[in-house]
């Protein structure tokens, strides 16, 4: 780039909140609702088990339980060579979940949510998800068009962005 490229990227910062915070965050959202046992389903990326540990550490710190430790982890390469269904990764949740934390990534997240509803398993009145990675593209087809059943069956997902803005205190 040019000197007065770079002069004019000097102001453009993007910060983003480590796994650790984000998930104390969720822990609150949780304490809040009095929801003592959450399961956790995650893929097997860095940044999946990375979610994983730090929600586990911050939960179980404020006294809550992870129902489900030894079957929240995923493959995500035999997720996407079609090894795994979005039915079966919601099999592999307790039959005691009620709260499940999702740490996948969009095309994941949106098998889940689609077999949640048609499947009417972990849907509906008395179940919330915790989205670690809220993502428009689960609700999307590979063609562009709306999955109707993942829309539906993300209802009752709590998520958490970061703000974005200048502050001026």
């Amino acid at each position: 780039a040019t000197p007065d490229a770079w002069k004019k990227l000097i102001n453009l910062l993007r910060l983003s909140s480590n796994d650790v915070h984000v998930q104390r965050g969720f822990t609150a959202v949780a304490d809040r609702l009095g929801w003592r046992h959450v399961c956790v389903l995650h893929d097997d990326s860095l940044w999946g088990r990375g979610v994983m540990d730090a929600f586990t550490s911050a939960f179980e710190s404020s006294g809550g339980e992870i129902i489900n430790p030894d079957s929240a982890e995923f493959s995500s390469n035999d997720f996407d060579n079609g090894d795994i269904t979005g039915s079966m990764l919601l099999d592999r949740l307790d039959g005691r979940c009620r709260i499940v934390l999702l740490a996948a990534y969009g095309n994941a997240q949106r098998a889940v949510f689609a077999a949640a509803y048609d499947e009417d398993k972990l849907f509906g009145e008395g179940y919330a998800w915790l989205n670690a990675y809220p993502a428009e593209a689960a609700f999307y087809n590979s063609d562009g068009s709306v999955n109707s059943s993942a829309v539906r069956g993300s209802e009752g997902v709590l998520g958490l962005i970061e703000s974005s803005g200048v502050s001026t205190s």
